[in-house]
């Protein structure tokens, strides 16, 4: 690591920093393939269990478990909460290669700072990553608090 990259900072307020949609995706994929290597079969069943309760919760599981998309719907989700699962683990355990993984991110691709705007547009769906999600997240958990 070079001195200017010790001094590289995300310029915004931490929770208000996004990534373009290129640079976040490359991020979970960099965190993903690293993921792979602390063994992403050892969750105690429980604890997966505890991870199913959570889509039933959130209405992820399809109503019409007949429906011939409803099994990869199902696999598709169980994955994406098990991976969110396995990143606060490494979070966790190796809170700096997160840390190093992020701000060197943010170097390389650049940080956008969070619209606070309450309005969703139609040109906004464009950038569904960048401007329509994290909106929708910040509504759902964070406003209340403000």
């Amino acid at each position: 690591m070079t001195e200017s990259d010790q001094d590289f900072h995300i310029p915004h307020r931490r929770d208000e920093a996004l990534l373009p949609l290129e640079g976040a995706k490359e991020l979970a994929d960099r965190l993903t393939e690293y993921m792979t290597q602390i063994e992403l079969a050892d969750i105690p069943a429980v604890l997966e269990q505890i991870l199913d309760d959570f889509l039933m919760q959130c209405d992820g599981i399809p109503e019409e478990l007949d429906d011939p998309d409803a099994f990869d719907r199902i696999v598709n989700l169980q994955l994406a909460t098990t991976l969110a699962f396995q990143l606060g683990r490494l979070s966790g355990r190796a809170p700096q290669l997160v840390e190093r993984f992020v701000q060197e991110a943010f170097k390389k691709w650049g940080v956008l700072h969070l619209d606070k705007d309450t309005e969703i547009t139609v040109e906004d769906f464009n950038q569904l990553a960048e401007k329509v999600l994290p909106k929708l997240r910040r509504w759902r958990y964070y406003l209340d608090r403000e």
